[in-house]
């Protein structure tokens, strides 16, 4: 086998049990684990660092670095094996190297570059020696080349096989080569906010903005939304999580990029079960202020809720008790119907449904009735025993017209005459008569 400057680094993966492979995925450019390094030394025909510590302990099932990976062979049932490495989703020539490593003695045994159908199929297949037990199979990549110009997620399948019979033994997962140097996405959670309040039973929206300095926007299922006790809730840029639970609740977004590295945003919040707003007031009028009939009253309140804050807007309703709801809002202006003892209540009501409510008094003087007499007139003259007429209009608000019981006629010399808006009498005495007529 000659030297070639294609394969300076390996990395491998271990096969913890007979042709068990565990599987992960490999990023152009990138290792897995940073600070391990897999190194073969051509000119020393040695492999340098496979075990943490030159221990057995195993570091990582998968590394990969910018010039190649491998995957560890444990074959102590010293079986006939025949590797094959084969490509998806792409036709572009990526590994041109590959090697064998005995992991017991950390020897190159023997490396070679690709052949021309393998560079052309994307398929390496070649006989692993039945000794030793432990072999590493390593590809290489070519150094120089642009991973830019891969496409989107270039994968590639390992799978062991009887080098007589052909037959898979075991196969591996796919391991993805990513078309790209990583970088990390970028996620805000845009609703809620950080330490909201929600009711239960609510639904809250959750919203999140995310992208990636090499996709671009992240939508759809690059955006995975979990609560620590329901777990997955959802997924993409918008959802809807109903709150189930009282007590705290935490929500974390994360971001999925191309290169399969996540970047996550938590915020926290609080669930509340069913309860009235904390506080009500109306700051203005005080209760049992006086004002005169018609005036104008303006009437201050707020109410503040565990949830939603300051309570405004139509959560706030104000009655004239026996007038109904008159207005909503902090601040509202009245003017009495009825005069004497009103009471106004202010109903403060939050999204849970629940509310309370307070009240204030304000007396409303009542109205004098105005009245004008029409008959008899002033200095009028009748005969004894002539019929006298009378007629009164008479009003007060917001009654009206007064009629019957309400007006009461009276004469000095006779007393009371009668009742009503218009009489007419034939037995007044003789003299001169003051004629009144009392409005109530």
């Amino acid at each position: 086998m000659g030297r070639s400057h294609l394969l300076p680094r390996l990395a491998v993966l271990l096969f913890a049990f007979t042709f068990i492979v565990t599987a992960n995925q490999v990023m152009a450019g990138e290792p897995l684990i940073q600070d391990v390094v897999r190194v073969v030394d051509f000119d020393q025909n040695l492999v340098y660092s496979i075990w943490d510590s030159e221990t057995q302990t195993v570091v990582a099932p998968l590394v990969a670095t910018d010039e190649g990976f491998g995957v560890v062979i444990w074959n102590p049932e010293k079986q006939y094996l025949r590797s094959n490495l084969y490509s998806y989703g792409t036709t572009a020539t990526i590994i041109t190297s590959k090697a064998l490593i005995d992991l017991s003695s950390k020897r190159l045994l023997a490396w070679e570059t690709a052949t021309v159908s393998e560079i052309t199929t994307q398929s390496f297949e070649f006989d692993l020696p039945v000794e030793p037990s432990e072999i590493g199979v390593g590809y290489g990549f070519d150094e120089d080349y642009d991973w830019t110009a891969l496409p989107y997620n270039v994968k590639y399948g390992f799978v062991l096989r009887d080098a007589v019979t052909g037959v898979a033994l075991e196969q591996a997962l796919e391991m993805w080569v990513l078309p790209r140097e990583p970088t990390w996405p970028d996620i805000v959670v845009d609703t809620p906010a950080n330490d909201h309040k929600v009711w239960l039973g609510q639904e809250v929206l959750l919203e999140a903005t995310a992208s990636d300095a090499f996709d671009g926007p992240l939508t759809g299922t690059s955006i995975i939304w979990e609560h620590d006790q329901f777990g997955v809730v959802g997924v993409g840029e918008s959802c809807i999580v109903t709150a189930l639970v009282p007590g705290w609740q935490v929500l974390k977004a994360t971001a999925v990029n191309s290169a399969h590295l996540t970047t996550e945003a938590v915020v926290e919040g609080e669930v509340f079960a069913h309860m009235p707003p904390l506080s009500i007031a109306i700051t203005a009028p005080a209760s049992g202020i006086s004002v005169p009939y018609g005036t104008s009253v303006t009437f201050t309140g707020s109410s503040e809720d565990e949830v939603d804050g300051d309570l405004v807007g139509e959560a706030l309703e104000w009655e004239a008790v026996g007038e109904g709801i008159v207005a909503s809002g902090e601040t509202t202006s009245h003017v009495f119907t009825y005069p004497e003892t009103n009471e106004v209540v202010l109903y403060a009501t939050n999204t849970a449904g629940k509310y309370i409510e307070t009240f204030v008094t304000v007396w409303v003087e009542p109205v004098t009735p105005t009245v004008a007499m029409i008959e008899p007139g002033v200095g009028s003259v009748f005969l004894e025993g002539e019929e006298v007429p009378f007629l009164v209009e008479s009003s007060v608000p917001p009654e009206g017209d007064l009629t019957g019981e309400a007006l009461v006629w009276e004469s000095d010399l006779d007393g009371v005459l009668g009742q009503g808006v218009n009489l007419t009498s034939t037995t007044l005495s003789t003299g001169v008569h003051e004629i009144k007529v009392t409005a109530t």
